[in-house]
C-alpha cells in the first residue's frame, strides 16, 4: 500500500504544482519566511538565525553537491 501511495504522489504533475515546488525549493519562499520572522519581535532571533543559515546552507550544498542535473527548476 505504501508503494501505491508513493507512486500516486509521483504521478502528480501539472504546471501549477511544478511552479509551486520550484518556488519553495528556489529559496524565495524561505526568504519570505525569514523576513516575516525578522519582523515579528518575538521571533526576531530565529529570523536572524535563518537569515545567516540560508546562505551558509547554499554555500555548503553547492560545494558538496555541485551537479544540479537532477533539478527541474530552471535558474
Amino acid at each position: 500500500m505504501e508503494l501505491r501511495i508513493l507512486d500516486a504522489i509521483q504521478r502528480l504533475h501539472n504546471p501549477v504544482l511544478d511552479w509551486f515546488m520550484c518556488f519553495i525549493t528556489g529559496g524565495v519562499f524561505w526568504l519570505l519566511v525569514t523576513v516575516v520572522l525578522m519582523v515579528i519581535p518575538r521571533t526576531r532571533r530565529i529570523g536572524v538565525t535563518v537569515f545567516i543559515g540560508l546562505p551558509l546552507c547554499g554555500l555548503l550544498c553547492d560545494g558538496i553537491v555541485p551537479d544540479r542535473s537532477f533539478c527541474v527548476c530552471q535558474r
